[in-house]
């Protein structure tokens, strides 16, 4: 089951004020909705994010992958995935082992976590610390078989 999310990003972080947030729907990329994060601050422990999340339903006891692409990154950049219950986090990948840094063009990452029945929500984004330009396009979520490994 492949699933195209209807993205309605929120802005977070740990500075918000530092970030901004946009949707890029330049003619070169076909019609294609891209959305965009930006910073100049020169404070490396600041972070912000766009974020969206979905009900875990149709995916408990399922894995998920996430496919996303990113351009234009100056710092270091992760898509991330996260599966929630309540309050409680219980599986996260944010790329942190395998951030993408400086500048390059649209490359995919793909994230798969294992969600635990007690999952009620998935929650996904873009992360980007310090200064530089992210955007991402072309998130995709599907079920996976056991037979492909989990990122973390």
């Amino acid at each position: 089951m492949t699933f195209k999310p209807n993205v309605r990003w929120a802005l977070a972080g740990s500075d918000r004020s530092k970030y901004e947030m946009a949707v890029d729907t330049h003619p070169r990329l076909a019609g294609e909705i891209v959305s965009c994060l930006h910073s100049q601050t020169a404070d490396d422990n600041v972070f912000g994010t766009l974020w969206d999340w979905f009900p875990a339903t149709d995916y408990k006891g399922k894995r998920m992958t996430a496919e996303v692409k990113t351009e234009g990154v100056e710092n270091w950049v992760g898509a991330w995935l996260r599966v929630d219950s309540g309050d409680n986090l219980l599986a996260l990948d944010n790329m942190s082992t395998r951030p993408l840094k400086g500048t390059q063009d649209w490359s995919a990452c793909e994230l798969v976590l294992d969600v635990p029945e007690a999952g009620d929500r998935i929650v996904f984004g873009l992360l980007l610390m310090g200064r530089g330009h992210a955007r991402v396009r072309n998130i995709q979520f599907e079920t996976v078989d056991s037979s492909v490994r989990t990122t973390v």
